[in-house]
């Protein structure tokens, strides 16, 4: 999960410091970031966008055991 994500985000970082140009796949950032698993998997997601400075992304996950959706902090 911390690969895939880490590697995502740098990709929008890169394309966003070369400046606009078309075809970008990566030409914004999402207003959600929506995470498969439980508190362990949300709070690497939450480490990642930390560790790259996009905190401003809101994060959730989903745990399907109890089909419960985790938000960070206590």
């Amino acid at each position: 999960m911390e690969e895939v994500l880490t590697r995502r985000f740098r990709n929008y970082l890169r394309e966003r410091d070369e400046g606009a140009r078309q075809g970008k796949r990566f030409a914004y950032p999402p207003n959600l970031l929506l995470v498969d698993g439980g508190k362990g998997q949300l709070n690497v997601a939450v480490r990642v966008l930390e560790e790259l400075g996009l905190e401003d992304i809101c994060v959730a996950s989903l745990a399907k055991r109890f089909e419960e959706v985790h938000l960070p902090g206590p």
